[in-house]
C-alpha cells in the first residue's frame, strides 16, 4: 500500500489535532509545519 503524503501548515489546536488524526490511521505520511 502506498502512503499518501500530507502537509499540515499550522500546529495550533486544530492543525495538531488534524495531523494526529491523519497519522493515527496509518494511511498518511504527515509533515507538520508551524
Amino acid at each position: 500500500m502506498v502512503m499518501k503524503k500530507i502537509i499540515v501548515v499550522g500546529a495550533g489546536k486544530i492543525g495538531s489535532t488534524i495531523a494526529e488524526m491523519l497519522a493515527s490511521t496509518g494511511d498518511y505520511h504527515v509533515t507538520l509545519v508551524d
